[in-house]
Parts: structure tokens; sequence; C-alpha cells
């Protein structure tokens, strides 16, 4: 979106939190907080609330989860304590938040500035899996909010019409989390050398970062059940179930068939991606937030031309079946992926026919086509604003 909107003569600055990898070169146009100068207790006990998120919900995570954010780090005092002495720094023409968490430091610095501020909802945040103590805290900061935007940007149309329905919003802007086309990317044999896989190996491919609550250990267990050897199991990612997917390939002798890599570069991602048969999304609907779901790697798998196979929620079917791209079931145990598994390969043609259809739709589900809302956006807020000075320079941060 920033190369979009730079394209399109903006100035942009980006905002950030550290990385805490010194040693990866940063984006020119990113400028990163400087944490030592915030509330030291507040920034440790978000870090401890963070922590506590991942941990498999009990009453004593609850209720520590409830401490932590109460107390110590409400999450909006939390954001405004990391962002606002910045953000109080600059005065854009245009301000953008970035999901729910900034939106209230970012409303807050864009009527500062006198800028126009847009929201940019990546998911339903406030319908995430947590406590409903949790969920209540963020719709009440969100419904504060976000009546003040000038526009408002999310990823699909069910989240669209959610954010309308619930704030009373009159248009809710989709801009898929959609990939900028690269030129037709071969099918390679890239992780049969790895692995030293013979050459009718067929690979189901899962790629991204490996968080709880996206049925992973399903998908693991799931080889189990696949009666066909030449299927094989590839993970491209990092995160904190790793060693739990490890732990559960060996704990079913499943580590000739399950593969681990870790992630890859962003530009270098789509030549892997490439080099599977099947792409697989097997998240299931435990919340709202996952229900209404389109991850970025539905987008990744269509740019690079691998068909999928995903759980039945409605916007990845919209897609998917939409397209007839790829199939669409049940995923709700380790058996039922298995059977899907097995189903999708048992049809070359039917491969083959989602492989074609997807050489067109790569082409129309691309950054290339959805950037054009962006600009559209960004257009119509030019128009509405007046510099005082004249000036024709346009900053957006």
């Amino acid at each position: 979106m920033a190369d979009t909107v730079e394209a399109a003569g903006w100035q942009v600055t980006i905002v950030a939190m550290p990385t805490g990898d010194e040693l990866r070169p940063d984006d020119r146009r990113i400028v990163r907080l400087n944490l030592q100068r915030s509330n030291t207790v507040r920034a440790q006990s978000a870090t401890l609330y963070r922590g506590l998120r991942r941990v498999v919900p009990t009453p004593a995570a609850n209720f520590m989860r409830y401490m932590a954010l109460r107390f110590f780090a409400d999450p909006e005092k939390y954001f405004f304590s990391m962002y606002s002495g910045l953000l109080s720094t600059m005065k854009p023409d245009v301000f953008m938040a970035v999901d729910l968490p900034v939106l209230g430091v970012t409303r807050w610095a864009a009527e500062n500035a006198g800028a126009q501020l847009i929201y940019d909802s990546h998911e339903l945040f406030a319908e995430q899996e947590q406590s409903e103590w949790e969920k209540a805290r963020w719709r009440q900061i969100e419904t504060t909010h976000i009546q003040s935007c000038d526009a408002v940007i999310t990823v699909n149309r069910s989240i669209a019409r959610e954010l309308e329905h619930r704030y009373s919003i009159p248009v809710v802007n989709v801009v898929y989390n959609a990939v900028r086309l690269p030129p037709a990317l071969d099918r390679s044999s890239l992780f049969h050398r790895i692995y030293g896989l013979s050459p009718d190996s067929k690979i189901v491919l899962l790629q991204g970062g490996l968080s709880p609550g996206r049925n992973l250990e399903a998908l693991v267990e799931a080889m189990r059940f696949v009666s066909d050897s030449i299927v094989h199991l590839v993970i491209l990612g990092n995160g904190e179930m790793l060693q739990r997917l490890k732990a559960i390939t060996h704990r079913f002798g499943l580590f000739e068939r399950v593969h681990f890599h870790p992630a890859v570069p962003q530009e270098r991602l789509l030549a892997y991606t490439a080099a599977a048969d099947v792409g697989v999304i097997p998240y299931l609907a435990t919340c709202m937030n996952n229900l209404f779901c389109t991850p970025n790697k539905l987008f990744e798998y269509i740019a690079a031309g691998v068909p999928i196979l995903a759980n039945d929620l409605p916007e990845i079917s919209r897609v998917v079946v939409g397209h007839d791209i790829g199939r669409v079931g049940d995923m709700g145990s380790a058996k039922k992926i298995a059977d899907l598994i097995e189903d999708c390969f048992k049809c070359e043609g039917r491969l083959g026919h989602w492989r074609s259809n997807l050489q067109s739709v790569r082409e129309i589900l691309s950054w290339q086509q959805e950037e054009k809302m962006v600009l559209k956006i960004f257009d119509a807020l030019q128009t509405t604003r007046q510099p005082a000075d004249g000036a024709s320079s346009r900053e957006a941060k």
C-alpha cells in the first residue's frame, strides 16, 4: 500500500515498533519507536499480557490477563504511550491507522495535525479468540473512534458488512490483501530436491506464521490417515507452534512425510510456493474473526498458481469455489482433513483444471487490481482537502 500511494505522488512515512532484528535493513520510509523512553511498567505488563494471550484459556490465565489489561496495560493507554510522542511531531495531510490497537492514538494525532484519518482494519480485531471482557474493551475502543474516520478500509465483504452494520457506517471499502503479481512462475521440484523426495511425490503446502488457533495440530496429525505414501506435507514458516508441531510429527512417526522449512524473505516466497501441488488453509470458525478470514496465504497461493484446499469458511469459499480454483470442506478433525487431501489427488485432471483457471484468476485477484481502490480513496480525500497555504505536496503517515 505504501508503494502504491508513493507512486501516486505522496510522501510516505511508516511508523512502526522495533523489530528486534537490528541486522535487517529497514525500508527507508520506516521510522521506528524508541521504547526506551516509554513507561517501563506498562511496557512490561503489555509484554506479559501478550504472552498470556497465547496460553490456553484457564480461569487463572484469564484472571492474570484481566489484571495486566485493567491495571497496567489498558490497550488504548498502552498504545497511546508508545506512539503519541512520535506522532505528535508529525504534520501530514493523512494519517492511516493500521488495525484497531493504534486507532485511538492515530485519531488523536490526526486531530492535532488537522489531518484526515483512514482506518485500515485488517481483521475483526475485537472478535478474536479472547475473553468476553477483552472483546468488550476492544469494541468500546472501536465504537469511540471509528465514526471520526474519513475513510474505512477492510479486507473482505463480510467484515465490511459487519463494520457497517455494527457502527452504522455508510461505506467500508474492501481491499483484498492481494499480492503484487510477479511474472508467471514455473512449477518446480524445489521441495523434492530439498527433502530428497521421489519425482512422483505430491506436495501439500502450509505457509505462514505458525500461531495457535489455526488448526495446525490437526493438519499435521492428518498425515497419519493419508494412505498414499507419495503425499507429503511441507510446513514453511516460523512461530510459537513450531516445536509443538515437530513433537506431534515425531509422536506419530511422521517425520518422513511431514517436513519443516524456515520462513523465507517475502521477495523469495512465491518461488517456494510454486513448488507445491496444493496449498492448504485449515483455519476453523472458532471465533467471528476466523469465520470471516481471508489470510495472506490465500492470495499467495493464487499468485503462485497453486490450487487451494481449505476449510469451508464463507470468504475463503467465495474466492476458492467462486473462481473454481480448489476445494473446500470440513476440516474439523485430522481424519476429515486427510479425507480431503486424498480426494484432492484422486483426479489429476481436476488439479490441472484448477491450475488452468488460476492463470486468469491470478490476474484478477492481484495487487495491481486492488490498488485501484486505494488510489480512489486517496484521490477522494484529496478532493475534499484544500490546503490553506496552497501547497501541492502530499504526505501520508
